[in-house]
């Protein structure tokens, strides 16, 4: 299916205004995040972006499920350094997880955890913070973490997860819990840049998120098949304040990513950013659409859809050949890119924008910015309940993130500076013990055994 020789990677350049989160693009300026004692703004002297930079006070552990994953891991590089003896590899194999945990260092240590278990609460005594990075198929875990007054953290792409996930609102508020969902690129990054473009606007009638992947990059098993368990999808958006059925692959738009020289077609496909962001930003119409870095799999993998592919990986045997074939053979790069385009009013005229973010690796792109998200949760006192991305996580931490780690990082922003983008609600800056305190405090109502 995909044979060939890999493609030159296309040059990720443009002159196109980009954000400068600094000179420096190593190790080094991705410690400063966690190890600074000050509070830094990011290009506003407008303090409600004042972001608490201050290494995490927090005396539980922050527990990894999916740990020793291809995602989990780049996560765990990430995290362990900063949180020296509090990093907890979790998953149904304790043999992986130790082993895992090893190789990372800095005091991480493997446990075995199975989240389908309805008896957890021995596992969650000495944890303030949960991140997980596999598909769960109910929320008995989450409900376990809330009423505990965990934390959590969670890069699913399901949008079923999510809508029974949000209904724990009030668990999570009873126990002075925290949780944020739709993180890491798509959705997750896609969130955060429609929330920038609708800050621009004011009032936004209609968001089109467009997604390219590179056939290039190194897609984990899970990522595959839930591509594939979506390729002939029906589901439903919404158009003008109305639901729409609409299916996988059967309209296109077309969209030109920075740094590209051709103009590519992307096709409808049922991201959960679309489902999310008509309800936590009030657009009226909202939809994503997907492409390959190729034009010619892109349409072969379209026409491919309407003949019953979909159908056709239903099937185990053919499933197992495809996800193998993704997984395996590498065509093109590594390429991993999102863009968001907006239309609305600002100052009594109709006007548009389009915000885009073009890198490489999106497993390394998903595990900085769930590593951001994190360091956001405990620096900072966000408040308790559930929540999408863009309704709590600020915004140019994570684009500073990113641009330290992920090369030739583009952030194109047309046709409004970045000034334009840094209206929006305070976040509050916290620097001292006494939240890691209030945060210990809170919980000792609600879980069985105290953070230790």
């Amino acid at each position: 299916m995909m044979t060939g020789q890999s493609k030159k990677p296309i040059p990720i350049t443009s002159d196109i205004a980009m954000i400068d989160c600094g000179s420096s693009s190593n190790k080094s300026a991705r410690q400063r995040s966690w190890d600074s004692n000050r509070p830094i703004v990011i290009h506003s002297d407008d303090p409600a972006f004042e972001v608490s930079e201050s290494t995490p006070q927090i005396r539980g552990k922050v527990m990894l499920v999916g740990g020793y994953g291809q995602v989990g891991q780049l996560i765990a590089e990430r995290l362990a350094p900063n949180i020296p003896n509090r990093l907890v590899i979790a998953g149904r194999s304790l043999d992986k997880a130790a082993a895992c945990a090893a190789r990372i260092g800095s005091g991480a240590t493997g446990r075995a955890l199975d989240v389908n278990s309805r008896k957890l609460g021995s596992h969650l005594q000495d944890v303030a913070l949960v991140l997980v990075c596999l598909d769960q198929q109910n929320t008995h875990f989450i409900e376990q973490c809330l009423s505990r007054g965990v934390d959590y953290l969670d890069v699913t792409a399901s949008y079923e997860f999510h809508r029974h996930a949000i209904a724990l609102d009030r668990l999570a508020k009873r126990s002075g819990a925290t949780a944020v969902l739709s993180v890491g690129v798509a959705p997750g990054l896609t969130n955060l840049i429609a929330a920038q473009a609708m800050k621009a606007l004011g009032r936004t009638h209609r968001i089109d998120i467009f997604i390219q992947l590179g056939l290039g990059d190194r897609h984990g098993k899970a990522a595959i098949a839930w591509m594939l368990d979506n390729l002939d999808a029906t589901y439903n958006v919404r158009e003008a304040g109305q639901h729409l059925s609409v299916r996988s692959f059967g309209e296109s738009r077309r969209v030109h990513f920075p740094g590209q020289r051709v103009v590519s077609t992307a096709y409808r496909f049922n991201f959960s950013d679309q489902q999310v962001l008509t309800r936590t930003l009030s657009v009226p119409s909202v939809s994503t659409w997907m492409c390959f870095e190729s034009r010619f799999w892109t349409w072969l993998l379209a026409a491919g859809v309407r003949a019953g592919l979909g159908r056709l990986m239903r099937k185990p045997f053919w499933r197992a050949a495809a996800i193998w074939l993704f997984g395996n053979i590498r065509v093109g790069s590594d390429i991993c890119a999102v863009a968001v385009r907006a239309a609305g009013t600002t100052k009594q005229e109709d006007r548009s924008l389009e915000l885009s973010v073009v890198g490489r690796n999106e497993a390394l792109m998903t595990a900085v910015a769930a590593a951001e998200t994190a360091r956001q949760m405990l620096s900072a006192e966000l408040g308790s309940g559930v929540f999408h991305s863009e309704q709590i996580i600020a915004f140019e931490p994570v684009v500073c993130a990113l641009k330290a780690e992920v090369k030739d990082l583009l952030i194109a922003l047309d046709p409004f500076t970045l000034e334009n983008l840094t209206g929006g609600p305070a976040k509050r800056t916290v620097n001292d013990e006494s939240t890691a305190e209030h945060r210990i405090q809170r919980r000792r109502g609600a879980q069985c055994g105290e953070v230790s």
